[in-house]
């Protein structure tokens, strides 16, 4: 079946309270879903975000992120007070200083109002999820240094010496428990949302980036997974060279994976991380999949990503292990960017299913353009990623050479912006690709204000949320009308 998807992360979903989560607005969004004909809702990671607020820096790879917790549930649940809660907020961004500094004050209400009722539900939770504890334990310390870094902790705790262990688990105690508590809040919405979006044929189509964050319960604990010197510092760090995105390339400086020492292991960490993707999600994509083909390496210390050197992955060895003790995985490939022979043949050899997107489709000079009988069937074709602008924006920033040429190219008469957003939308639907993914903001036709990141950017990003009530009727019956045109419809 030829199937669609609309990708709206959970943060952008309207909320009362400064961000969106898995409430009733999440419900509604999966039934306008439904009544729409889509079949896949895509979203970006849900682990808890760092400094920079990017779902792709995150304290845990494992964790959910504490925000997403729907408050008017907790009351519903018996978890929180309805006084306890905090006036609406109107702001149409996400100020995430003025998260951190209330939300998790409020959920700490909701822990000593109900964690001794539901202490044995909670460690029952924690037995499940062994994650839970190195993440609770890593949170726990973390606030007790004011947010910093565990690489600038005292060495008792950075090197997590046996005395170190003991005398935080003891001094830090109920902080501990605070945070598996909220872990154990979160994946109780979390299972509850996914079973009804199941319930409506609604796939959940996840993200998992490929690196995990320096400044995480991940590197923390096992250290030894990680390209580290004798004080912990990275040897080497990932990013990518110059691209259509940024001139200097993209310093992420995120650790350098230890593939030698992860092979002697069977490359568990990998097994365990995508075995925990696939009971998360239906269907995962992993973001900057070229990486397990090859690898760009930058020196430590460097101040931008043009020195560094691409280096042979580890991906065939990796997802060997992975099939053998999971089984066959649901993944989507992201293989945007540098592409090279040895990914293109990775990909192949595992029949993931590659990316495209519209976007990118263009180049007058070259004669390049978006041919939708073309696509392979074993490829995603986004009209844009959350690191694009909206088609609306991308459109209109064009000069009038290249916005002829993506008329002409594509057989657009009309000239007006949102109309040809339609079309174009209607274009990549047509194509033979398995699966098209669409924004929900190109849907609605919104201009770049509506972007939700700008990569090599620091600030600005992650804050795009809805108003309510953009997912109407009216926006479901244009919706489904384009997906019947294209045999998309999923009723």
């Amino acid at each position: 079946m030829r199937k669609n998807g609309v990708l709206l992360p959970i943060f952008s979903l309207p909320s009362d309270y400064g961000i969106g989560s898995l409430g009733k607005e999440c419900v509604k969004f999966i039934d306008f879903l439904s009544n729409s004909g889509v079949n896949v809702w895509q979203i970006l990671p849900v682990n808890p975000t760092s400094f920079g607020d990017s779902p792709y820096q995150s304290f845990s790879t494992f964790a959910g992120n504490p925000y997403f917790i729907d408050l008017d549930l907790l009351v519903e649940d018996g978890f929180l007070l309805r006084e306890d809660l905090p006036e609406k907020i109107t702001d149409k961004k996400i100020d995430y200083a003025a998260l951190y500094k209330e939300r998790f004050a409020l959920l700490k209400k909701a822990f000593n109002y109900s964690f001794e009722s539901n202490h044995k539900k909670v460690e029952e939770f924690c037995q499940n999820n062994p994650f839970v504890q190195d993440y609770a334990l890593f949170m726990a310390i973390k606030d007790s240094n004011f947010g910093m870094p565990w690489y600038m902790w005292e060495d008792d705790y950075k090197f997590r010496t046996t005395l170190g262990m003991k005398k935080a688990l003891e001094i830090y105690h109920e902080d501990v428990n605070f945070y598996k508590f909220l872990q154990y809040l979160f994946f109780l919405q979390w299972t509850r949302i996914k079973n009804y979006a199941n319930s409506k044929s609604i796939e959940i189509l996840g993200d998992l980036p490929i690196y995990v964050a320096l400044d995480s319960a991940d590197v923390w604990a096992n250290p030894q997974n990680y390209l580290l010197d004798e004080e912990l510092a990275p040897k080497e760090v990932a990013g990518v060279p110059p691209d259509y995105f940024s001139e200097d390339g993209q310093l992420w400086g995120n650790p350098i994976y230890d593939y030698e020492k992860m092979a002697k292991s069977g490359f568990d960490f990998w097994v365990e991380r995508i075995k925990f993707a696939c009971t998360l999600y239906d269907i995962v994509r992993i973001d900057h999949f070229i990486g397990f083909a090859n690898y760009y390496s930058i020196p430590k210390g460097s101040k931008t990503a043009k020195v560094g050197e691409w280096k042979k992955g580890y991906g065939d060895q990796i997802f060997k292990e992975v099939h053998k003790k999971i089984g066959k995985v649901n993944v989507i490939a992201e293989n945007l960017g540098v592409i090279s022979q040895a990914s293109i043949d990775l990909i192949e050899s595992l029949g993931f299913p590659g990316m495209e997107v519209l976007q990118f489709s263009f180049d007058e000079y070259s004669g390049r353009f978006f041919d939708g009988e073309k696509i392979s069937k074993n490829t995603v074709i986004y009209t844009g990623t959350h690191d694009n602008d909206t088609l609306l924006g991308w459109f209109e920033s064009l000069d009038e050479r290249a916005k002829e040429y993506v008329l002409t190219s594509c057989k657009i008469e009309e000239e007006k912006g949102q109309n040809v957003v339609l079309a174009l939308i209607k274009r990549v639907l047509d194509c033979n690709a398995n699966l098209v993914i669409v924004p929900l903001q190109d849907y609605l036709q919104l201009p770049t204000s509506a972007r939700i990141n700008v990569p090599g950017t620091k600030e600005g990003n992650w804050q795009w949320r809805l108003d309510g009530g953009e997912f109407n009727d009216n926006l479901s019956k244009k919706i489904k009308e384009l997906l019947k045109q294209s045999g998309r419809c999923s009723k």
